[in-house]
């Protein structure tokens, strides 16, 4: 049999995969052909690619991706920012860090418009009709697509909207006197109905330079609502042009909402503004929260690179990953210090005592949060850092009574996100 004999010959009884045809392509000529190709004009395609070398374009795509391990990074588009937006870029971020370890309290309502379209966009590269015959398929779109405009302003605890600018069911353009209208018969009173939850006079408020926004007569009244607390150009604080990425709604609102309302895929306006508002609704203070985070980790990077585009952002892990990292920095900082008394001590097995061990982990907790508290009040500390310091003091509080191990586990006893007090 075929398998004795090569178990006799070779010691082996399992079919050996034929080598193959010679490859001619994929040669170390070729390799680096492709390779200074690719360097030379790295956006060029696969296709354009495999044309000017004259060689096969499956080879050319194995070779770039088996032989280079290059990887078809995809471009970020961002907005374009003038030499001089970088100073003020780096000097709001340092304004609004420093305004936000000072006070605790602070709740900063970041707001802007935006459309929503009710017949959306139209791919035809991903649209085919398969039929035997051409059927002559069209697609019908409107000059002017049906669309609302809609004003939300969001907070690390809410969002006060939506907002439609609208007249007789109509949408409008939003100009000085609609905007006042908005703040007057709406926003003052959204506010006051949140009394309970919100202190006025711990109240922020963000807009954009749009000259709706700027007018003197628009300046006037959102002066008298937030006195000395405005962030705007004119106001109080300055904010810098060209910003969108510095503002919740632009990298965040607008973005998650359309990828959410147009899944119903809503036939009318009055369906496309109860999407939006369903949708406005079932955001939580917990995604807020993240997303608070998120702008003090976007306003920490862009105070360390001087204003320009925040390049690090885009590649962050997502906000478990973070999470973990935190904790893995609590770990690490409990084990260093449980082992020191107040004195700089070691704790010995002969403190037994309750009175002797409540003073050593109090002195622990203390230290800790001495520790927490040096690194939150720093004027420049890192996205990092931020993010941990927010983490943990957010961490729900439970007594401090039980030792923590020496070599706490994440989830095990004594973990920290289970002994940290208020």
């Amino acid at each position: 049999m075929r398998w004795v004999t090569a178990f006799r010959t070779k010691g082996i009884i399992t079919k050996k995969k034929p080598p193959g045809p010679v490859r001619t392509v994929t040669t170390p000529e070729n390799t680096e052909r492709v390779r200074a190709a690719v360097l030379q004009s790295p956006r060029r395609s696969v296709r354009k690619q495999a044309q000017a070398l004259q060689i096969n374009r499956s080879s050319v795509r194995r070779i770039v991706k088996r032989e280079l391990n290059f990887h078809p990074y995809k471009l970020t588009i961002v907005q374009q920012l003038k030499p001089t937006d970088y100073h003020q870029r780096s000097e709001f971020a340092l304004e609004m860090l420093s305004l936000f370890e000072v006070n605790d309290d602070m709740l900063l309502f970041m707001s802007d418009e935006a459309h929503f379209h009710l017949d959306g966009f139209v791919n035809k590269q991903n649209c085919h009709y398969y039929a035997a015959e051409n059927p002559q398929s069209l697609h019908e779109r409107p000059l002017h697509s049906p669309k609302v405009t809609v004003w939300c302003a969001v907070s690390k605890k809410l969002i006060i909207g939506p907002y439609f600018f609208e007249e007789q069911g109509n949408t409008v353009t939003v100009n000085s006197a609609r905007y006042i209208e908005m703040l007057n018969n709406f926003f003052k009173s959204e506010l006051r109905k949140r009394r309970r939850i919100i202190n006025p006079s711990n109240v922020w408020f963000q807009q954009d330079g749009a000259p709706p926004h700027t007018a003197i007569a628009t300046m006037n009244v959102i002066r008298e609502m937030f006195p000395g607390r405005l962030i705007s150009r004119f106001g109080d604080m300055h904010w810098p042009p060209r910003s969108p990425d510095l503002t919740v709604c632009d990298f965040f609102l607008w973005g998650y909402l359309k990828s959410r309302v147009y899944e119903s895929k809503p036939r009318t306006l009055d369906e496309l503004k109860d999407a939006i508002k369903t949708e406005i609704a079932l955001i939580d203070e917990n995604l807020l929260q993240r997303v608070h985070l998120n702008l003090l980790d976007r306003l920490s990077s862009c105070y360390e690179q001087d204003g320009r585009h925040m390049l690090d952002i885009h590649a962050k892990k997502t906000g478990s990953g973070l999470q973990e990292n935190a904790h893995k920095w609590i770990c690490e900082e409990l084990t260093n210090m449980i082992r020191v008394k107040n004195d700089n001590t070691e704790i010995t097995e002969s403190d037994t005592t309750q009175s002797t061990l409540s003073a050593n982990i109090y002195s622990v907790w203390k230290h800790f949060d001495d520790k927490v508290a040096q690194v939150k009040i720093t004027l420049n500390p890192n996205a990092t850092a931020f993010i941990t310091i927010r983490q943990y003091l957010e961490i729900p509080p439970v007594g401090r009574v039980v030792s923590p191990p020496l070599n706490p586990q994440p989830g095990g006893p004594g973990y920290p996100n289970q002994l940290r007090s208020g």
